[in-house]
């Protein structure tokens, strides 16, 4: 039965007997995956299948009269064909439903409930031009029957494309199915894994092997932080890995893809693990990519990037457990909260319940090393100083040892990054408390490294505004307002305005974050902007803790510009506070504050200081 499948092999040129395998493996293996997941719904067997497909035609090369194509897709439809159960679908709806389009959902519903070789026919018909009489000719099955049977799902899936356009307001248009379907494909369409052809090589000589990075032999220390390579052997209990490739040929170190995260290949010893590609499939929007996979510090992690339109480089993602764990147990996705985003090819992010706490980093393999500094030291003179501390890298891969959970203070100096780390809690212990004041004390506790008993909290205002809070439309409510001061034993000083509302307080908010000032300044004025629905008009909450004696009586605020403009209303103080509003406020490139007392007297008249911000970031300041 010579090419009952003709597939691509009717538009490319004959595969000689010479052709190099492992480009036709590369080339040839998205096409057969993706319609091996289709038919399975099984990211993991999917990849197996794949990968015994082709390793099957490698190894029978010259039998196929050059038509390796053909005989690669004969090879998926016979082993869907011989299947004797069929799994429940294990591919999430959500990887491929859309929150603003009902079809991809309904199509994907209709889809999954058709038998697995009926969505390999629809599969096949879209992806490879292959009738379903040619499909059922290699499974053995009667041409009519199957024929039959696509044509019958054919029309479900009709129905369930024109239930889902009504649902979205729109008219039916059969002439979209296949387009819809099409693009459904498309998102079901796994990550190929890092070398195809290295897989299907050891698909055919089956081998397990594991390495584990972590503390251990080889570790090399450089001051309080230290990064380690353990060579040994995984001695741990726990399924061994699966089939694996060797970890991704590494690109060269000098290739230009290293200059964007975002083109990375995979790395680890586990990056080509069947599992943990089946992991990254399984939850692909076909946008997601696997950066790192294996054990480290005690730890199995899978570290995964999705390209986003607009943020840079995208969403990462962490899979975690014990070393050893088998990858589909994984807890997570853990998000990471990356604070900035730039465009460094720096990847770093805390390795999830790693004890002691550490860091995972990521660089091009030419870098050889990182600077770290985990916690901050406000000074009295209102400035910040850190301590850093260098680290190794090799090849681009690192494991810092930190000395406290990572927080938005935790900074990185390498490959031309300064600055924050992805964290999955950035403030642990927080979400205890319900008391912003004390909230205020756990950011300073976290940033500083210093205990919070240590730590002196002082309330130099408490008063209340009236502030637009959000129930049912926007209307003013009462508003609790606090300056509060944090003092360090060393003498630096941290301040926060903080808003409570006193009608609903759960309404709480930081609306100042923690800077750092001057100790002999601390109670000076401070102007914070705050939310107000209106348009062409900006909203500030002005407070003024330390006033002389009569206190102060208004506030106004002028643009810096020559003629001052725009400019607010004189506005009446009460208790050291008040909202002062400024139409055209966007105008102004900053504000100069201006306080009288009630004999008229101006007790304050300047641009009120910028101060950084207690994580110490660049650019963070305020």
């Amino acid at each position: 039965m010579r090419d009952v499948l003709v597939g691509d092999d009717e538009h490319v040129a004959r595969a000689t007997a010479d052709e190099d395998l492992d480009g036709f493996v590369t080339a040839r293996w998205s096409d057969l995956e993706s319609v091996a997941l289709v038919a399975l719904l099984d990211p993991a067997a999917a990849r197996e299948l794949t990968t015994r497909a082709l390793a099957g035609v490698v190894r029978r090369w010259d039998e196929h009269d050059g038509a390796p194509t053909a005989a690669a897709q004969r090879a998926v439809v016979t082993a869907v064909a011989g299947r004797r159960s069929e799994a429940v679908p294990s591919v999430p709806r959500h990887t491929v439903a859309d929150p603003g389009d009902a079809v991809p959902g309904a199509l994907y519903d209709a889809l999954a409930a058709e038998p697995p070789l009926v969505r390999l026919a629809l599969a096949a018909d879209l992806q490879w031009e292959l009738p379903a009489g040619r499909v059922a000719a290699v499974a053995s099955r009667a041409g009519r029957t199957l024929t039959a049977d696509v044509a019958a799902a054919h029309d479900r899936l009709t129905q369930a494309h024109r239930a889902a356009r009504e649902a979205d307001g729109l008219q039916p248009s059969d002439e979209r199915l296949d387009p819809d379907l099409y693009l459904l494909l498309d998102r079901l369409r796994p990550e190929p894994p890092p070398d195809p052809a290295g897989l299907v090589r050891t698909g055919r000589t089956p081998v397990t092997r594991r390495a584990v990075v972590g503390a251990g032999a080889g570790a090399a220390a450089v001051g309080a932080v230290t990064w380690a390579v353990a060579a040994s052997r995984d001695t741990t209990t726990g399924p061994a890995p699966g089939p694996t490739a060797s970890p991704s040929p590494a690109l060269p170190a000098d290739d230009p893809a290293w200059d964007s995260v975002v083109s990375w290949g995979p790395r680890g010893d586990l990056a080509a693990d069947l599992e943990v590609q089946a992991l990254v499939a399984r939850v692909s929007s076909g946008r997601t990519r696997l950066l790192f996979a294996d054990d480290v510090a005690d730890r199995r992690v899978a570290v995964t990037l999705t390209a986003q339109d607009g943020f840079v480089p995208g969403t990462l993602e962490v899979w975690h457990g014990p070393s050893g764990t088998d990858p589909r147990a994984l807890d997570g996705p853990a998000p990471v909260l990356l604070p900035s985003e730039g465009e460094a090819p720096v990847v770093a992010v805390e390795v999830p319940d790693a004890e002691p706490p550490r860091l995972l980093v990521l660089a091009p393999p030419t870098e050889q090393g990182l600077e770290l500094s985990t916690v901050v030291e406000p000074l009295a003179s209102g400035d910040i100083r850190r301590t850093w501390t260098p680290a190794a890298l090799l090849a681009g891969v690192g494991l810092p040892l930190l000395g406290s959970p990572p927080s938005f203070a935790t900074r990185l100096r390498c490959a031309g990054h300064d600055g924050p780390v992805g964290l999955t809690d950035p403030y642990p212990g927080i979400a205890q408390s319900g008391d912003p004041v004390d909230t205020l004390v756990t950011q300073v506790a976290l940033a500083t490294g210093v205990q919070r008993t240590l730590l002196h909290r002082e309330v130099v205002l408490d008063t209340r505004v009236e502030l637009p809070l959000l129930e049912d439309g926007w209307s003013d409510a009462p508003t609790r307002v606090r300056v509060v001061l944090v003092r360090t034993p060393g003498g630096g000083v941290v301040r926060s305005v903080v808003t409570e509302g006193v009608v609903r307080p759960d309404d709480t908010e930081l609306w100042q974050p923690a800077v750092v000032v001057p100790a002999a300044d601390a109670r000076e004025p401070a102007v914070v902007r705050v939310v107000d629905p209106r348009a062409n008009t900006g909203r500030f909450l002005v407070v003024a803790p330390d006033t002389p004696a009569g206190g102060v009586r208004t506030a106004q605020l002028l643009a810096t510009s020559p003629n001052a403009y725009p400019v607010s209303k004189v506005t009446r103080m009460r208790e050291g506070a008040a909202v002062v509003d400024v139409v055209n406020a966007d105008q102004a490139a900053a504000f100069r504050l201006r306080l009288e007392d009630g004999e008229g007297r101006r007790v304050f008249d300047d641009v009120p200081s910028v101060r950084p911000m207690v994580w110490d970031q660049p650019g963070w300041t305020l």
